[in-house]
């Protein structure tokens, strides 16, 4: 199957005290990693960004075989990204990714693109705790989604996929979607990367 990549990218990092997408695990960087697991399935990876200085900073990085889209709401959150990269994707589904989470197994977005074509969505869940910011979404659907919450000032993507009408939930470790948001965290996963 043919679908397009997301990768959010755009926060600004305030608990980090630096741009997480840039730190280095395990020989590359955040978002390099992200890209390369999205290549894997897709020919059309596309990287949202916030402002124009963050694609300045990623261009100048040398990464190929991307197109970049910019946030045209500030300060909105990943609901602005996502929506801006659904507009520029190439097919009919989108697998999104935040570029923060180091722990993602290629093997789990493969089961999730296998199973896609009944579902206007399919989206990771640990227990209660869904992450709608890992999922795979029928662009159209999701597209008219966003724009409706955007228009009603509603920016919780979470909010915006209860609106869907085909969710598949899977259910794996938390470990998946751990994401790294601080200095803390970073540490955690260098010293303990192997139990996290």
């Amino acid at each position: 199957m043919n679908i397009s990549c997301i990768v959010l990218a755009g926060g600004e990092s305030t608990r980090m005290n630096r741009d997480k997408k840039f730190l280095i695990f395990r020989g590359k960087s955040f978002l390099e990693r992200s890209i390369d697991l999205c290549k894997i399935f897709s020919d059309d990876v596309i990287v949202s960004l916030g402002n124009p200085n963050q694609k300045v900073e990623v261009l100048s990085k040398g990464i190929q075989g991307i197109r970049i889209v910019l946030d045209h709401l500030s300060h909105k959150g990943p609901l602005i990204g996502l929506y801006n990269g659904l507009q520029q994707c190439s097919h009919e589904y989108v697998l999104v990714i935040p570029c923060d989470v180091p722990f993602l197994d290629k093997f789990i977005l493969k089961s999730m693109i296998d199973e896609i074509q009944s579902y206007d969505a399919i989206v990771l869940r640990s227990g209660k705790l869904i992450e709608p910011l890992l999922a795979i979404y029928k662009v159209k659907s999701m597209l008219e989604i966003c724009e409706e919450s955007i228009n009603s000032r509603k920016w919780d993507v979470r909010g915006a996929v209860l609106k869907l009408k085909l969710v598949k939930y899977i259910d794996v470790e938390i470990k998946s979607f751990f994401n790294v948001n601080t200095r803390e965290d970073f540490k955690r996963i260098l010293d303990n990367g192997s139990e996290y």
